[in-house]
């Protein structure tokens, strides 16, 4: 592989760690969102479904997305916009509005790994591509697993700024 494509591949194992750090995350702090919102643990329960039911609703179409803009276009817009709703979780005000934002922020999501597959058959040979795509997929279980270490010491530090 060249520098550059592997440069390529490690921003999607990053992209990858990201995508399963923020869908994870939530669930870190669903106590404190059910006792800020008001929200019952069933209420909390849609709100971490809808996530996976419009990742799967809007896979399709990023698919198409990556190959009709190409895996750089695409990836900029779904980062783009899922990183806008992951902003605007903080910003609900009750289980409905935390509803639709979690709605939009899996339609969002959903184009990480088409474009990132996409960008994995454009810049590697058929030869590379099996490794490529086992390094990249690689970055979900790593940012899976670091997301339970790593927001815990996130709210931690955050108790800390409260509280000073």
């Amino acid at each position: 592989m060249t520098r550059q494509r592997y440069l390529v591949v490690m921003m999607l194992f990053l992209l990858t760690i990201i995508t399963f750090v923020d869908r994870i995350s939530i669930s870190t702090a669903s106590d404190f969102i059910m006792a800020d919102l008001h929200i019952s643990k069933q209420s909390m329960g849609y709100i971490f479904g809808i996530f996976a039911v419009s990742y799967a609703l809007f896979r399709i179409p990023s698919g198409w997305l990556a190959d009709t803009y190409g895996p750089k276009r695409s990836l900029l817009f779904v980062v783009t916009f899922w990183s806008l709703f992951t902003a605007l979780t903080g910003a609900a005000w009750n289980a409905g509005s935390m509803l639709i934002t979690r709605f939009l922020f899996g339609a969002g999501e959903a184009g990480a790994f088409p474009g990132a597959s996409r960008a994995i058959f454009n810049w590697f040979n058929a030869k590379e591509r099996g490794l490529a795509n086992g390094m990249f997929h690689s970055g979900g279980r790593v940012g899976a697993a670091a997301t339970l270490f790593l927001m815990p010491w996130c709210w931690k530090g955050l108790r800390l700024l409260i509280l000073a």
